[in-house]
């Protein structure tokens, strides 16, 4: 019964599979890759490009169940009292993981966010022990519009933690030489497509708040400490801003673990993706 099912849902799943494969225009996708590799891209240029638009994405989606359709077209129609409980039948996502080893999606979607997160999707796949070796990790494409958003959440959120703290970035403290100096804020950013978070807000931060000592940083926690616990508090880390070629994104940290991160930028805000 289950492989008369198959061969019968397995048209229909590569269809699918086409329509997703061949959703968007081939000549934008080239567009897309070179004129967006290394800035926020807008979500128009994603619409037509890849042909997915997230203003026409439909969360919870109600769909049929492959094997009960067959079931219903070929044996209930014979008059047969057969029972086959709800908790048997595959639903379209695990008929789709059988029949093509891997769950229907965007494939050139997915292997351009793959190529731009190359870094992280390797020091990432530690923390993904369920997903299968063949199986891509989620990542995630930072949009021009998300950025906006994002850059002034963040600047009012760093000059409300100096509003709370009292002694923040705000206050202006002497120098040794006579000069003045301010308090460093950190913004950690932590998963995947961290490094170029790094590199947009980087330089978007020194816009918005000008005059302020804000360092971004990005990092892929590690499972386990690499570091002697009584020397870890020796450590002093050296920040540097991101480079101003925008074609070169910093590389996120994977020395530390998360604990470890913390306890050394102590960052004012941490922004975490998948």
């Amino acid at each position: 019964l289950f492989t008369l099912a198959l061969m019968e849902q397995l048209p229909e799943l590569a269809r699918r599979q086409r329509l997703l494969d061949t959703a968007g225009c081939v000549h934008s996708r080239w567009r897309f890759v070179r004129e967006f590799g290394s800035v926020p891209p807008p979500l128009e240029a994603v619409a037509v490009a890849f042909g997915i638009d997230w203003r026409r994405r439909e969360p919870n989606v109600q769909v049929d169940l492959p094997l009960r359709l067959w079931t219903s077209r070929h044996l209930w129609t014979r008059r047969r009292n057969l029972d086959l409980m709800e908790k048997y039948l595959p639903t379209v996502d695990a008929l789709g993981d059988m029949a093509l080893a891997t769950p229907l999606r965007h494939r050139p979607w997915v292997s351009l966010l793959a190529d731009m997160h190359s870094h992280e999707d390797v020091l990432l796949r530690p923390w993904y022990f369920k997903v299968r070796p063949e199986q891509p990790i989620r990542h995630v494409l930072w949009s021009s519009e998300f950025i906006r958003e994002l850059s002034t959440y963040t600047s009012e959120a760093l000059q409300a933690a100096d509003h709370i703290a009292g002694a923040g970035v705000s206050r202006v403290a002497g120098s040794p030489d006579g000069g003045s100096t301010r308090e460093t804020m950190a913004v950690l950013c932590v998963g995947s497509g961290s490094s170029r978070l790094q590199l947009y807000l980087g330089h978007i931060l020194s816009r918005l708040l000008p005059g302020w000592d804000v360092r971004v940083v990005s990092m892929i926690p590690a499972k386990e400490s690499k570091r002697d616990a009584r020397l870890f508090d020796e450590e002093t880390t050296a920040f540097s801003w991101p480079s101003a070629d925008l074609s070169q994104p910093p590389l996120a940290r994977d020395d530390l673990t998360l604990w470890e991160a913390l306890r050394l930028y102590r960052p004012r805000l941490v922004l975490c993706t998948a």
